[in-house]
């Protein structure tokens, strides 16, 4: 029977969704942008090291946050009665899963059989540090470092493949002129055609996600961050000059470096910025210029990597007519070729290449709305997105404060069976001083 219900669930069976589509159907959110440093940091080491259903008694399950106490509970059951669950899909048969939450749960579960895993006591646990340090207040140059560990175990094996996914760290200094980083850093250039590393976003969730505030080069001890190796910049006057380069075999790609110039203006900004490793090469130009209460802002950038030349573009308008008031529009081409390691520009799907989009976004007071529309180059697929959220702020007696927050969107996408997407969140905080309830 059980062999029976396994082909019939395997014919019918999708395939599993991408790490940035499983992290948004499991947290309810629009775009990666919009979670928490701790939330993604929790996502991506249960990425890393994926829960081995077959071990797991329903309290650990439970204590992973994905899963609630009847699932636990049913996986547990269906173990004992069936053994081993050996693939995806007959993990979809269980009682509470179903095959949508197990789709979302693919880059997090893994289905190695119980006699496979050790099982060793073993104490988990990360832990961060952090010191600065300055002569005076008044002093404009500062001494950082600061250190992460991504997982301490004790009396088991330690599983990390590589020195970057163990831990973090980075030591730098910044002054009014020059900046260097050692170790683990940043790297958000223009509007991340070229250069932006760490989680970037996929799909609109407001105006500033259209209209990118690049942090240049920054000093990171995170664990979102993507960069080792060593960077510096130097300004003079208006006009600063930088440059990265990453560890071969430890950071996240096989030694690069990036070279960038910008200047700031009383209007706007400019930049030029390259991206360099052994496949090739990556070269860009962005800017922004203040018209009133406008900004117009732009990237073009064009790749020539492993035979492949492609251009990309992407731009649009920022209108802030008064306060609480904005309304952003952009376009954005990327083509089939275009392949920047480092990219980490506004999209709809989890790779910033072989899209033709445009979207906009407009927030007044405590209500936002935003719509996306993108159509892959390269096959026929098109994907609209329609979001909204109200976020008000009431105070009440005793010095509370009230905070509803709603959140509604409709997608689309024609090329699937079921075309239309719609989702409705609801939330209600409740705040006094440094306490908050939700």
């Amino acid at each position: 029977m059980k062999t029976l219900l396994l082909l019939a669930a395997l014919c019918c069976a999708s395939p599993s969704p991408d790490f940035t589509r499983s992290v948004l159907a499991l947290s309810g959110a629009y775009s990666i942008e919009e979670l928490s440093e701790s939330e993604l940091e929790r996502f991506e080491s249960l990425r890393r090291r994926p829960l081995p259903l077959n071990v797991l008694s329903a309290a650990a399950l439970v204590r992973s946050g994905l899963l609630n106490a009847y699932q636990a509970a049913s996986i547990c059951d269906y173990r004992s009665r069936s053994g081993d669950i050996l693939s995806l899909a007959e993990f979809a048969l269980i009682d509470g899963i179903g095959a949508e939450l197990a789709d979302a749960l693919a880059p997090f579960i893994d289905f190695r059989p119980s006699g496979d895993v050790a099982r060793r006591p073993r104490i988990d646990g990360s832990a961060r540090v952090g010191v600065g340090w300055k002569p005076s207040p008044s002093y404009e140059a500062s001494l950082k470092a600061g250190l992460t560990l991504r997982r301490l175990e004790f009396f088991g094996s330690y599983r990390h493949r590589s020195l970057k996914n163990g831990f973090t760290f980075g030591a730098g200094y910044e002054g009014p002129r020059f900046s260097l980083c050692l170790g683990d850093y940043r790297l958000r250039l223009g509007q991340g055609l070229v250069a932006w590393s760490g989680f970037s976003m996929a799909g609109v969730s407001g105006p500033s996600s259209l209209n990118r505030n690049p942090a240049g080069l920054t000093l990171a001890h995170s664990y979102t961050s993507y960069l080792r190796g060593a960077a510096a910049s130097y300004n003079f006057g208006r006009t600063e000059i930088g440059a990265s380069w990453t560890i071969p075999a430890v950071a996240r790609d096989p030694g690069s470096g990036v070279l960038y110039v910008s200047r700031l203006s009383e209007r706007g900004q400019w930049a030029a910025k390259a991206y360099l490793d052994r496949l090739g090469v990556v070269a860009g130009l962005d800017g922004k210029r203040q018209f009133g209460e406008c900004c117009l802002f732009g990237e073009a950038a064009y790749s020539c990597r492993g035979g492949k030349h492609a251009p990309a573009l992407v731009g649009g308008v920022d209108w802030a007519p008064a306060y609480r008031k904005r309304f952003a529009l952009a376009l954005r081409y990327y083509g089939p070729g275009y392949d920047a390691p480092l990219s980490g520009a506004l999209r709809s799907s989890t790779k910033t290449a072989d899209e033709l989009g445009a979207s906009c976004s407009l927030t007044v007071s405590d209500l936002g709305v935003s719509a996306d529309l993108s159509k892959a180059l390269s096959a026929s697929k098109s994907v609209g997105k329609l979001a909204a959220s109200y976020n008000p702020v009431f105070s009440l007696p005793f010095g509370l404060e009230l905070n509803p927050s709603l959140k509604a969107s409709l997608s689309y996408r024609p090329y699937n069976t079921y075309k239309a997407r719609a989702d409705l969140r609801a939330e209600l905080g409740l705040k006094r001083g440094p306490l908050q309830a939700h």
